[in-house]
This record gives structure tokens, C-alpha cells and sequence, in this order.
């Protein structure tokens, strides 16, 4: 971005020299403060095109900045919603086994079977306990199946998001870079 300035700064100075050289063979005053002038309205044109150059170049920079951000927080969703996807398989099956083997076992662990299956108190007590920790794993392990989904659906509207926030960024790159080169052909056509 600098180097347009500098061919700038080499065009004015060469203008002025040739002013400056002008006036030296001759010229009138009249011609010499016309010249320098317009010079002068030149190099002021030439300034605010570079300032502008310069701050669309920032622009673009601090919008490529966010795509990358945004990128990798598209990694980083991606893999955790694979990971969440792997979990939910991982559960779902672990689940499936356990209403096969409930269903299997004819629910003898229903409080009815438990207290007439028992032989004394303590097995009464013992077999209860066993009950309500199989329960216990049971809703446990349904809550971590909906905790799954739950993940899943969140990091998959998370990844719709960051795709919208991607394609933002993108066009406003595309704009500032066509601004610079606008620019530039400005610059260029002084």
C-alpha cells in the first residue's frame, strides 16, 4: 500500500522540479503561480486518495482478521459437534441395550417383584436399593441422551451462524479491495 504513496511523493516531486525548472528558462510569474497551483491541488488530491487507500487497506485487514477468527471457530464448532454426535451414538446404544435387557428380564425389578421376591427385610431393603440405583442409572443415562441432542442442535445453529458471519466478512472484503483498487486507479489516472 505504501508503495503507490511513494510513487506519488516521486510524480510531485518531479512536477515541482519541472515547475521549478520552468520558471528558471524563463517563464512569466503569472505561468510559474498557476503551475504551482495546480501542482499543489494535485499533491492535496494525491494525499486524500493515499488517506483514503490507507484506511480502506484497514479495513480490509480487520475484516480478514475476523474471517480467520470466524474459520476457526468454525473448526473448533465442527469438531465439537462430531464429538457430540459420537457421544449420542455412544449413549443412544447404551440405552437401546438397557430397554433390550429390561424387557429381556420380564421388569423384575419392579417395586411389586422387589418386595415379594424378598426373603427377609434386609433383602427386601437390598434388593429396593438395587432397584433405585438401576433407576438412578437409568435417568441418568436418558438425561444424557437428551444432553447430547441438546449439544448437537446448539453447535449445529452455532454453525449456521459463524457460515452467515463467513460469507459477511467475505463480501466486505471483496468491497474493500475493490474500493483499494479504485483507489489505486485514481491515484494512478493524476
Amino acid at each position: 500500500m505504501r508503495a503507490p504513496a511513494a510513487v506519488s511523493a516521486l510524480l510531485i516531486g518531479l512536477l515541482v522540479a519541472g515547475l521549478v525548472g520552468a520558471s528558471a528558462s524563463g517563464a512569466h510569474a503569472g505561468s510559474i503561480g498557476s503551475k504551482r497551483a495546480e501542482a499543489q491541488r494535485v499533491l492535496v488530491q494525491l494525499q486524500q486518495l493515499d488517506a483514503s487507500a490507507q484506511k480502506a487497506n484497514s479495513a480490509y485487514q480487520a475484516a480478514s482478521r475476523q474471517l480467520r477468527q470466524v474459520e476457526h471457530q468454525l473448526r473448533v464448532n465442527r469438531q465439537a459437534l462430531g464429538v457430540a454426535r459420537g457421544n449420542l451414538s455412544r449413549a443412544e446404544l447404551t440405552l437401546a441395550r438397557r430397554l433390550v435387557a429390561m424387557y429381556t428380564s420380564g421388569d423384575q425389578q419392579s417395586s411389586l417383584a422387589v418386595i415379594l421376591g424378598a426373603k427377609s427385610l434386609d433383602d427386601m431393603i437390598s434388593r429396593i436399593e438395587a432397584a433405585n440405583s438401576m433407576s438412578k442409572q437409568d435417568a441418568a443415562l436418558v438425561h444424557e441422551v437428551t444432553g447430547y441432542q441438546r449439544q448437537i442442535v446448539h453447535h449445529q445453529a452455532v454453525l449456521r451462524t459463524d457460515r452467515v458471519k463467513a460469507r459477511r466478512l467475505v463480501s466486505v472484503r471483496g468491497a474493500e479491495r475493490n474500493r483499494i483498487a479504485g483507489r489505486l486507479a485514481s491515484e494512478r489516472h493524476l
